[in-house]
């Protein structure tokens, strides 16, 4: 009976030690897939935020050009509304907080 109890112990113990690694590989896991997906997060608004200022640097070149060409209200006129549309992204961006996306939070 000796010899069927440490048996038993033994299987115990070595089941609780495969499960708090299979609980370690998972919390392991999540963590990569946590990270992978803000590093994803972090590139769609880099891109965004380039396309963004290359755009406006293509309304200000051509509004400078009409302005050249002798259209003086209708230049002006792209490169204010790009300096707004500019300034409103700037504060819009800043006032939210960094309040981008909520999935990631440490309750879960």
């Amino acid at each position: 009976m000796a010899g069927n109890t440490d048996r038993i112990l033994k299987m115990a113990e070595e089941r609780q030690t495969a499960n708090i690694e299979l609980e370690r590989l998972d919390r392991q896991t999540r963590s990569e897939a946590d990270l992978a997906a803000v590093r994803g997060l972090v590139w769609n608004h880099r891109q965004a935020m380039l396309l963004f200022v290359g755009l406006a640097l293509v309304i200000v070149i051509a509004g400078t050009r009409i302005i050249e060409l002798g259209h003086g209200a209708e230049g002006f006129a792209m490169i204010a509304g790009t300096a707004c549309g500019v300034i409103v992204a700037y504060i819009k961006s800043y006032s939210s907080g960094g309040r981008y996306d909520t999935r990631f939070s440490e309750d879960e």
